[in-house]
């Protein structure tokens, strides 16, 4: 099949501009590129099947270890979950308990839960990433807790809060992956701004798990 192709006779005109390539969102390309590398990480952290350079990355620590995690002091020593009463397929309510403090930094801060926090089930496979956190003594009534640490203040309660699917089912001991943090420029289009994000290391703890009630 031939092709047939026609030319404008005319000159020409100088002030044409030849059109520009389109250019992506860069904030979008960003979060979509953070968001496949952060599913992809905890899907490498709880679904097993370790290479020996990820063992070493990703060593296994008793509950209790105290982890120095970019200007943050953690320790987690178990895990509570219980049933939610609301859906008609109740989901698991997960909470990793520990202490926490902030070590090396001059204004209130805490992690990004979701990218540095994940949870597994090494029985079945289920991996989920941390959805909230919570610093200081669990709320009464709705008041207290607060989601970021305050420098110079010594070492206190933390939480870590994750969904489970219904499917899953308690059997003593889940996975927690807490990824290590350094400041440094993380941007995948190098912004040359730093911040604190992930590095691809970390550590695993096997916590206790205790069910409550449901709620």
């Amino acid at each position: 099949m031939s092709t047939q192709v026609w030319r404008d006779p005319a000159a020409l005109d100088p002030r044409w501009r030849e059109p520009r390539r389109a250019r992506r969102n860069r904030a979008l390309l960003v979060g979509i590129l953070a968001g496949v590398l952060i599913l992809a990480s905890a899907a490498v952290l709880i679904g097993g099947g370790f290479s020996t350079r990820q063992r070493q990355t990703w060593p296994i620590v008793p509950p209790g270890t105290l982890l120095r995690i970019g200007p943050y002091e953690l320790a987690f020593t178990h895990i509570t979950v219980s049933r939610s009463t609301l859906l008609d397929e109740p989901e698991w309510n997960v909470t990793a308990y520990g202490t926490g403090r902030l070590v090396d930094a001059d204004q209130a801060q805490a992690p990004i839960v979701f990218n540095t926090f994940a949870l597994g089930d090494p029985t079945n496979g289920m991996a989920v990433e941390g959805e909230s956190q919570e610093v200081g003594p669990p709320r009464e009534n709705g008041v207290g807790g607060i989601s970021t640490f305050t420098p110079g203040l010594p070492a206190t309660d933390y939480r870590v809060e994750f969904t489970l699917p219904y499917q899953y089912r308690p059997v003593g001991y889940l996975r927690l992956g807490v990824s290590q943090l350094t400041y440094e420029d993380h941007s995948y289009l190098g912004n040359y701004v730093d911040s604190w994000g992930t590095n691809g290391e970390g550590y695993q703890l096997y916590l206790p798990v205790t069910v409550v009630a449901d709620n």
